[in-house]
């Protein structure tokens, strides 16, 4: 009778740490799918995580009665009603608090079945415990690295165009050499002045860059230096154009690095250098953009 009765605790024993295993592996399932960002698989796999904790809470119960409620976490069966925003930010806390008490519950219960000492099962839950607490800590981390990367990502996509909105450029994304936006006559422009123009911005990802200028010219015999990067091009406009009238395009593609890039325009001539198309004027115009713009795509 005796032999019966242990191998029967025995066998509740295997049957508990069998769940709990189980359990482990289906809440990192859903932890993987939470850093992954697919919330409607996450949504799905929080509720069957919360119908297999509520299982082994009753399969606990059935050798060793409670003596202490669980978590609120644990009552909302470890759910987020397919709230996105919830799953996102109170779900690891609510599956390591879920975790953690049935855990506490499993070493009580491992401890009534099978008679060992109490300080055996104290330094050995004290581990799981650890080792529990590392997971969760582990498995935010990852998240919160993950979320971040795709806020970078997203600071890294851009189409700024300094004519048409010359406010909506991206955090990190400065000019010199540029003045302000005019109109007159149907037409729209910013002076670039010399001796350069500039454009500075941050990249968090590495992106194909397209530039692409156009400009009313009226300085006669005036070269551009387009640097972008440090890849060095030569723009030549011989001939000074009719205000506003057969303008000149420029375009070029390059890499963009993580971190800082640069697009550097140098005049030869402009104002008051070299040459003075606006003699009662000391403002360094060169060149009448009526285009500017800077264009990210992903590799």
């Amino acid at each position: 009778m005796k032999r019966a009765d242990t191998e029967a605790r025995r066998r509740a024993a295997r049957e508990i740490d069998a769940a709990f295993a189980s359990l482990a592996r289906q809440r990192n399932a859903l932890e993987t799918l939470l850093d992954a960002g697919d919330m409607a698989a996450a949504g799905s796999e929080a509720g069957r995580f919360g119908e297999k904790a509520g299982q082994l809470r009753r399969l606990l119960a059935a050798h060793l009665p409670e003596t202490g409620p669980p978590p609120d976490a644990f009552d909302r069966e470890v759910c987020c009603d397919d709230d996105e925003h919830a799953l996102r930010m109170e779900m690891p806390e609510r599956l390591h608090a879920a975790m953690s008490w049935l855990g506490k519950r499993r070493r009580e219960t491992l401890e009534a079945l099978r008679g060992h000492s109490r300080a055996f099962y104290f330094l050995r839950g004290c581990l799981v415990l650890a080792l529990a607490a590392m997971l969760a800590f582990g498995g935010r981390a990852v998240w919160k690295a993950a979320v971040h990367r795709q806020e970078l990502a997203a600071l890294s996509d851009f189409d700024v165009d300094l004519l048409a909105a010359p406010d909506a450029v991206p955090r990190d994304f400065k000019t010199a050499g540029l003045l302000s936006v005019e109109r007159g006559e149907g037409h729209v422009w910013r002076w670039g002045v010399g001796p350069r123009t500039v454009l500075a911005f941050v990249l968090y990802e590495p992106r194909v860059m397209r530039l692409a200028l156009r400009l009313s010219n009226p300085v006669p015999g005036q070269t551009l230096t387009v640097t972008t990067n440090g890849q060095e091009t030569s723009w030549q406009l011989p001939q000074a154009k009719p205000w506003m009238r057969d303008q000149d395009d420029f375009s070029t593609t390059f890499t963009g690095i993580v971190g800082l890039n640069t697009v550097l325009v140098d005049y030869r001539l402009y104002n008051q250098h070299g040459m003075a198309f606006a003699p009662d004027n000391q403002t360094p115009f060169a060149a009448a953009y009526t285009e500017i713009r800077l264009t990210t795509r992903r590799p």
